[in-house]
């Protein structure tokens, strides 16, 4: 798998910058560090999936046009796109601890008993927990 230079926080969101001419820079740099590329994009996937989990058809289209931009600047091997499903699992993990571990500091939105319920249902719905990932 890729390793490597990584953004660490790609979502998609409140780090990027929009130019007049439809292209973009991201920045806010405060997670990032080496890691896998799968990873780093695994974290836009989840953005996306936590955004538009009720309509599968954009969530893939927006994905699709996602890696067709970055694959244009950087390949990812059949190992790193079959590896984000399972990275997408560990950053919603570590989103989940993060917020669990200093409440009084991200609030209580996101430590009371319907964030924690949202998690779990997460957790229990994911496919590759029921799935295959060997082959």
């Amino acid at each position: 798998m890729d390793w490597g230079v990584c953004h660490g926080d790609l979502h998609g969101n409140t780090n990027v910058s929009y130019r007049d001419d439809g292209s973009m820079t991201h920045y806010d740099f405060d997670l990032c560090g080496y890691g896998w590329r799968a990873y780093d994009i695994a974290e836009f996937r989840l953005a996306r999936e936590v955004r538009l989990g009720h309509d599968p058809q954009q969530l893939e289209l927006l994905w699709n046009a996602f890696l067709k931009g970055y694959q244009s600047v950087r390949t990812l091997s059949e190992n790193d796109l079959r590896a984000v499903p399972v990275f997408v699992a560990i950053r919603q993990l570590w989103l989940f601890g993060l917020c669990m571990m200093d409440p009084h500091i991200m609030g209580s939105i996101d430590s009371g008993d319907d964030f924690i319920d949202e998690k779990l249902d997460y957790f229990k719905s994911l496919s590759i927990l029921k799935d295959d990932i060997s082959a």
